[in-house]
């Protein structure tokens, strides 16, 4: 098995997000958080949205699809906040790992060695990503 990183969104509003992104989110913010914010509110990017809040609204928000050989999505990671992240099972809300302060929480050795091989072949097509900062190994 194999798998690629593919189509990496930077959400710029909550009308960027799809009715599954938007509970992942929400997910993702209370794992960081520690309580429950809006995705309204953690998806804000300007001061002037009535939803930005500070030191809540994530920052540097990337969504990367995380696809098999054959396409088929396996899961969406959610990096934030320059050193966190969230990868979540296909386009379920289930949460199978954590990135904390730039370390895939993973004691899957498979998935851990999968994830660390698309990263690498990522490396070749994505320059600047908050992905390749990512230490999988």
């Amino acid at each position: 098995m194999k798998f690629i990183f593919t189509n990496v969104r930077f959400p710029k509003s909550i009308d960027d997000l799809s009715t599954e992104e938007k509970e992942q989110i929400v997910i993702a913010g209370n794992l960081y958080h520690g309580e429950e914010y809006s995705a309204e509110t953690l998806a804000a990017k300007e001061e002037d949205d009535e939803n930005y809040e500070e030191e809540v609204s994530f920052f540097n928000l990337e969504i990367w699809d995380v696809v098999d050989e054959s396409s088929e999505l396996k899961y969406k990671l959610y990096l934030y906040m320059v050193r966190w992240g969230t990868l979540f099972k296909d386009n379920s809300t289930e949460v199978a790992r954590e990135i904390i302060q730039l370390v895939f929480e993973c004691f899957d050795d498979e998935l851990a060695d999968l994830l660390f091989k698309a990263q690498k072949e990522a490396k070749k097509e994505y320059k600047n990503k908050e992905l390749l900062g990512v230490s999988f190994d």
